[in-house]
Protein backbone atom coordinates (compact mmCIF):
# COMPACT_ATOMS: atom_id res chain seq x y z
CA UNK A 1 0.00 0.00 0.00
CA UNK A 2 2.92 2.65 1.10
CA UNK A 3 4.32 1.82 -2.36
CA UNK A 4 1.59 2.44 -4.42
CA UNK A 5 0.32 6.00 -2.29
CA UNK A 6 4.56 6.65 -3.02
CA UNK A 7 3.57 6.14 -7.26
CA UNK A 8 0.23 8.17 -6.85
CA UNK A 9 2.07 10.86 -5.18
CA UNK A 10 5.04 10.50 -8.22
CA UNK A 11 2.05 11.26 -10.47
CA UNK A 12 0.69 13.87 -8.60
CA UNK A 13 3.79 15.73 -8.41
CA UNK A 14 4.76 15.67 -12.41
CA UNK A 15 1.46 16.49 -13.14
CA UNK A 16 1.82 19.52 -10.83
CA UNK A 17 5.48 20.17 -12.38
CA UNK A 18 3.81 20.31 -15.46
CA UNK A 19 1.33 22.71 -14.73
CA UNK A 20 3.99 24.97 -13.67
CA UNK A 21 6.03 24.60 -17.02
CA UNK A 22 9.46 25.36 -16.03
CA UNK A 23 12.29 23.85 -17.19
CA UNK A 24 14.52 23.92 -14.32
CA UNK A 25 12.42 22.40 -12.18
CA UNK A 26 12.92 19.60 -9.78
CA UNK A 27 12.96 16.30 -11.45
CA UNK A 28 10.47 13.81 -10.11
CA UNK A 29 11.18 10.98 -12.89
CA UNK A 30 9.75 7.57 -12.23
CA UNK A 31 11.99 4.70 -13.99
CA UNK A 32 9.69 2.71 -16.57
CA UNK A 33 12.89 1.11 -18.05
CA UNK A 34 13.09 -2.58 -18.83
CA UNK A 35 14.89 -3.63 -16.07
CA UNK A 36 16.84 -6.18 -18.51
CA UNK A 37 18.29 -3.30 -20.36
CA UNK A 38 21.73 -1.91 -20.43
CA UNK A 39 22.47 1.16 -22.50
CA UNK A 40 25.18 1.23 -24.45
CA UNK A 41 25.61 4.59 -23.54
CA UNK A 42 28.53 5.06 -21.24
CA UNK A 43 26.60 8.06 -19.64
CA UNK A 44 23.41 5.86 -19.05
CA UNK A 45 24.76 2.45 -18.58
CA UNK A 46 21.87 1.03 -16.26
CA UNK A 47 22.16 -2.48 -14.42
CA UNK A 48 19.73 -4.10 -12.57
CA UNK A 49 21.53 -6.74 -11.01
CA UNK A 50 25.14 -7.21 -9.34
CA UNK A 51 26.27 -9.93 -10.96
CA UNK A 52 25.61 -7.76 -14.23
CA UNK A 53 27.43 -4.69 -12.45
CA UNK A 54 30.47 -6.37 -11.26
CA UNK A 55 31.65 -7.62 -14.75
CA UNK A 56 31.80 -4.88 -16.19
CA UNK A 57 32.16 -1.96 -12.93
CA UNK A 58 33.28 0.69 -15.19
CA UNK A 59 30.00 1.21 -17.34
CA UNK A 60 27.77 1.10 -13.87
CA UNK A 61 26.83 4.66 -14.01
CA UNK A 62 23.34 3.73 -12.45
CA UNK A 63 23.19 0.32 -9.56
CA UNK A 64 19.22 -0.44 -9.13
CA UNK A 65 18.84 -3.23 -6.79
CA UNK A 66 15.50 -3.05 -5.09
CA UNK A 67 13.95 -5.62 -3.37
CA UNK A 68 16.55 -8.14 -3.22
CA UNK A 69 16.27 -9.39 0.36
CA UNK A 70 19.72 -7.60 1.28
CA UNK A 71 20.86 -7.28 4.72
CA UNK A 72 24.35 -5.75 3.96
CA UNK A 73 25.91 -3.59 0.92
CA UNK A 74 28.58 -5.73 -0.71
CA UNK A 75 31.93 -3.88 -0.97
CA UNK A 76 32.10 -4.62 -5.22
CA UNK A 77 29.95 -1.49 -4.99
CA UNK A 78 33.09 0.38 -3.94
CA UNK A 79 34.70 -0.73 -7.36
CA UNK A 80 31.63 1.35 -9.16
CA UNK A 81 33.80 4.70 -9.57
CA UNK A 82 31.65 6.33 -11.96
CA UNK A 83 28.40 5.56 -9.99
CA UNK A 84 26.11 8.32 -9.89
CA UNK A 85 22.56 6.66 -8.80
CA UNK A 86 22.29 3.95 -6.59
CA UNK A 87 19.21 2.68 -5.54
CA UNK A 88 18.95 0.09 -2.81
CA UNK A 89 15.03 0.54 -1.83
CA UNK A 90 13.09 -1.95 -0.16
CA UNK A 91 16.00 -4.31 1.34
CA UNK A 92 16.91 -4.65 5.37
CA UNK A 93 20.33 -2.71 4.86
CA UNK A 94 20.98 -1.10 8.05
CA UNK A 95 24.41 0.70 7.08
CA UNK A 96 26.72 1.82 4.83
CA UNK A 97 29.96 1.57 4.16
CA UNK A 98 31.90 4.62 5.36
CA UNK A 99 34.41 5.09 2.85
CA UNK A 100 30.87 4.80 -0.09
CA UNK A 101 31.30 8.45 -1.76
CA UNK A 102 35.21 8.34 -0.99
CA UNK A 103 35.46 5.02 -3.48
CA UNK A 104 32.50 6.51 -5.29
CA UNK A 105 33.21 9.77 -6.27
CA UNK A 106 30.76 10.79 -8.60
CA UNK A 107 28.21 9.52 -6.63
CA UNK A 108 24.95 12.39 -6.29
CA UNK A 109 21.47 10.22 -6.09
CA UNK A 110 21.45 7.62 -3.44
CA UNK A 111 17.29 5.97 -3.04
CA UNK A 112 17.26 3.97 -0.08
CA UNK A 113 13.62 4.09 0.77
CA UNK A 114 11.52 1.32 2.99
CA UNK A 115 14.88 -0.20 4.53
CA UNK A 116 13.61 -0.01 8.28
CA UNK A 117 16.16 2.58 8.68
CA UNK A 118 15.82 3.87 12.66
CA UNK A 119 17.99 7.20 11.73
CA UNK A 120 19.84 8.56 7.93
CA UNK A 121 23.65 6.54 8.66
CA UNK A 122 26.32 9.04 8.84
CA UNK A 123 27.45 7.75 5.65
CA UNK A 124 25.10 9.54 3.69
CA UNK A 125 26.02 12.93 4.97
CA UNK A 126 28.18 14.26 2.11
CA UNK A 127 29.05 17.33 -0.01
CA UNK A 128 28.44 16.15 -3.19
CA UNK A 129 24.83 14.20 -2.53
CA UNK A 130 22.44 15.95 -4.42
CA UNK A 131 18.71 13.59 -4.03
CA UNK A 132 18.14 11.85 -1.28
CA UNK A 133 15.32 9.37 -0.79
CA UNK A 134 15.00 7.74 2.57
CA UNK A 135 11.39 7.45 2.32
CA UNK A 136 9.54 4.58 4.34
CA UNK A 137 11.51 3.59 7.26
CA UNK A 138 11.61 4.22 10.66
CA UNK A 139 13.43 7.57 10.61
CA UNK A 140 12.68 9.79 13.89
CA UNK A 141 14.90 12.96 13.28
CA UNK A 142 16.06 15.23 10.71
CA UNK A 143 19.48 16.46 12.24
CA UNK A 144 21.50 19.08 11.42
CA UNK A 145 24.17 17.20 10.12
CA UNK A 146 22.01 17.16 6.48
CA UNK A 147 24.00 20.60 6.29
CA UNK A 148 26.77 18.50 5.08
CA UNK A 149 25.38 17.50 2.00
CA UNK A 150 25.85 21.18 0.41
CA UNK A 151 24.71 20.28 -3.31
CA UNK A 152 21.13 18.40 -1.84
CA UNK A 153 18.24 19.52 -3.99
CA UNK A 154 15.61 16.69 -3.14
CA UNK A 155 15.29 15.39 -0.22
CA UNK A 156 12.85 12.87 0.48
CA UNK A 157 11.69 11.80 3.68
CA UNK A 158 7.80 10.59 3.45
CA UNK A 159 6.25 7.87 5.38
CA UNK A 160 8.50 8.10 8.46
CA UNK A 161 8.20 9.02 12.27
CA UNK A 162 10.03 12.04 12.03
CA UNK A 163 8.79 14.64 14.84
CA UNK A 164 12.18 16.75 14.51
CA UNK A 165 13.40 18.74 12.43
CA UNK A 166 16.79 21.04 11.96
CA UNK A 167 17.16 23.73 12.79
CA UNK A 168 16.73 27.29 10.88
CA UNK A 169 20.68 28.14 10.85
CA UNK A 170 21.19 24.95 8.59
CA UNK A 171 20.77 26.81 5.10
CA UNK A 172 21.34 24.36 1.96
CA UNK A 173 21.32 26.68 -0.55
CA UNK A 174 20.57 24.06 -3.82
CA UNK A 175 17.67 22.60 -2.05
CA UNK A 176 14.31 22.82 -4.17
CA UNK A 177 12.22 20.14 -2.93
CA UNK A 178 11.62 18.70 0.81
CA UNK A 179 9.00 15.94 1.38
CA UNK A 180 7.27 15.08 4.53
CA UNK A 181 4.04 13.63 4.30
CA UNK A 182 3.13 10.96 6.45
CA UNK A 183 5.02 11.85 9.74
CA UNK A 184 3.88 13.06 13.07
CA UNK A 185 5.31 16.42 12.80
CA UNK A 186 2.39 18.22 14.55
CA UNK A 187 4.62 21.40 13.86
CA UNK A 188 6.17 22.18 11.03
CA UNK A 189 8.90 24.60 12.60
CA UNK A 190 11.05 27.38 10.20
CA UNK A 191 13.83 25.06 8.91
CA UNK A 192 12.12 24.38 5.82
CA UNK A 193 11.42 28.00 5.33
CA UNK A 194 14.70 29.70 5.49
CA UNK A 195 15.93 27.11 2.62
CA UNK A 196 16.27 30.08 -0.11
CA UNK A 197 15.74 27.53 -3.58
CA UNK A 198 13.02 25.58 -2.11
CA UNK A 199 9.71 25.52 -5.01
CA UNK A 200 8.29 21.83 -3.92
CA UNK A 201 6.81 21.21 -0.58
CA UNK A 202 5.05 18.21 0.67
CA UNK A 203 3.47 18.45 3.96
CA UNK A 204 0.15 16.60 4.10
CA UNK A 205 -0.92 14.31 6.81
CA UNK A 206 1.66 15.64 9.11
CA UNK A 207 -0.71 16.30 11.99
CA UNK A 208 0.36 19.88 11.67
CA UNK A 209 -2.32 22.42 13.45
CA UNK A 210 -0.49 25.49 12.07
CA UNK A 211 2.27 26.74 9.77
CA UNK A 212 5.28 28.64 11.11
CA UNK A 213 5.20 32.54 10.59
CA UNK A 214 8.35 32.36 8.83
CA UNK A 215 6.65 31.07 6.01
CA UNK A 216 6.70 34.40 4.12
CA UNK A 217 10.56 33.57 3.45
CA UNK A 218 9.73 31.01 1.37
CA UNK A 219 10.20 33.25 -2.15
CA UNK A 220 10.90 30.58 -4.47
CA UNK A 221 7.73 28.29 -3.42
CA UNK A 222 5.80 27.40 -5.82
CA UNK A 223 4.01 23.92 -4.92
CA UNK A 224 2.82 23.68 -1.18
CA UNK A 225 0.43 20.47 -0.37
CA UNK A 226 -1.05 20.80 3.38
CA UNK A 227 -3.65 18.50 2.92
CA UNK A 228 -5.37 16.22 5.65
CA UNK A 229 -3.88 18.44 8.40
CA UNK A 230 -6.32 20.43 11.53
CA UNK A 231 -5.35 23.82 9.78
CA UNK A 232 -7.63 26.40 10.66
CA UNK A 233 -6.28 29.31 9.51
CA UNK A 234 -2.94 30.91 7.90
CA UNK A 235 -0.13 33.27 8.76
CA UNK A 236 -0.31 36.64 7.07
CA UNK A 237 2.62 35.78 5.37
CA UNK A 238 1.65 33.30 3.12
CA UNK A 239 -0.08 36.32 1.10
CA UNK A 240 3.65 37.24 0.22
CA UNK A 241 4.39 34.14 -1.54
CA UNK A 242 3.51 35.94 -5.24
CA UNK A 243 5.51 32.67 -6.90
CA UNK A 244 3.25 30.49 -5.61
CA UNK A 245 1.45 28.92 -8.17
CA UNK A 246 -0.42 25.74 -6.58
CA UNK A 247 -1.91 25.34 -3.03
CA UNK A 248 -3.18 21.88 -2.03
CA UNK A 249 -5.74 22.29 1.25
CA UNK A 250 -7.99 19.58 0.84
CA UNK A 251 -8.77 17.46 4.17
CA UNK A 252 -8.56 20.53 6.45
CA UNK A 253 -11.21 22.13 8.71
CA UNK A 254 -11.26 25.78 6.72
CA UNK A 255 -13.92 27.64 7.07
CA UNK A 256 -15.53 29.71 4.02
CA UNK A 257 -13.98 32.92 5.32
CA UNK A 258 -10.64 31.64 5.32
CA UNK A 259 -10.74 30.43 1.84
CA UNK A 260 -11.90 33.66 0.77
CA UNK A 261 -9.10 35.51 2.11
CA UNK A 262 -6.52 33.03 0.72
CA UNK A 263 -8.16 33.36 -2.58
CA UNK A 264 -8.03 37.28 -2.02
CA UNK A 265 -4.77 38.18 -1.80
CA UNK A 266 -2.93 35.09 -3.76
CA UNK A 267 -5.37 35.43 -6.84
CA UNK A 268 -3.59 33.60 -9.41
CA UNK A 269 -2.69 30.39 -7.43
CA UNK A 270 -4.67 27.38 -8.35
CA UNK A 271 -6.44 26.48 -4.57
CA UNK A 272 -7.45 23.16 -4.36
Amino acid sequence: MLRHSFLLVSFLMLTCVELLAQKDEVNFKVSDADQHEVDENLEDSIFYTLTDAINDPMRVRQLIVESKGLKVLPNAILSFKNLRVLDISHNRISSLPDSLFLACLQLEELRYAGNELLEIPKAVYHSTLKVLDVSENHITVISDQIGTCKHLEELDVHANDVSMLPTKYVVLHHLKSIILSENPLKKTGSWMFHQPQLKILFLDNTQIESLDASIYRATHLKLLNIESNTLQYFPSGICQLKGLKVLMLEGNPLTTGVLDELMKCLPDVLIR
